[in-house]
């Protein structure tokens, strides 16, 4: 059995019970403990979680857990429900335990081509426009960042704004909320 035990006020991340954590295809892939940018159902911005499934084969989240009590590893039980590969799931640490909601994503990933720009005064304000040539911006691979370690593109120490441009299809819209 799996268990996973998440403490807000000190971001530890443990696997317990009989896991191999170098083992493991179910990985956090992100964790917000001051969430100010995605709201719930409610409008509510509550902490959250997210999974992302790396492995190769549809794996079950049956009888893993979620706490911040170490004294209540079962604090919460994830619903039957199983992760295909390269799946996302989001969970919501509101308290209100609102089990079977997904959130997959992602048309962007870590490492993906762009297109960018530092603005200036003279940057087209018609920069985000469908038609928009972009043919003179740079192109590089994401994150972008001053060079902390996790930055695929460093950009100038002090800069405030970065442009970006993707293109991507959408094959089935009616899939997209």
């Amino acid at each position: 059995m799996s268990k996973i035990y998440f403490s807000l006020s000190f971001l530890f991340l443990f696997l317990i019970a009989n896991t191999d954590l170098f083992g493991q295809q179910i990985r956090f892939n992100e964790v917000v403990s001051s969430n100010a940018l995605h709201f719930d159902e409610d409008g509510d911005a509550p902490d959250w979680i997210e999974l992302h499934h790396i492995g190769a084969d549809v794996q079950s989240l049956q009888d893993w857990t979620l706490t911040d009590k170490k004294d209540k590893p079962d604090k919460w039980a994830f619903p039957d429900l199983e992760m295909a590969p390269d799946d996302y799931l989001l969970i919501w640490a509101s308290g209100k335990d609102r089990q079977g909601q997904r959130t997959t994503r992602t048309l962007i990933n870590q490492g993906d081509l762009f297109k960018y720009t530092l603005p200036t005064a003279s940057t087209s304000p018609d920069w985000r426009d469908l038609d928009f040539d972009d043919t003179a911006w740079n192109e590089a691979d994401t994150g972008f960042g001053y060079g902390d370690n996790d930055d695929a593109t460093l950009v100038p120490s002090g800069t405030r704004s970065i442009f970006l441009r993707k293109e991507f299809e959408i094959t089935e819209i009616a899939e997209v909320e």
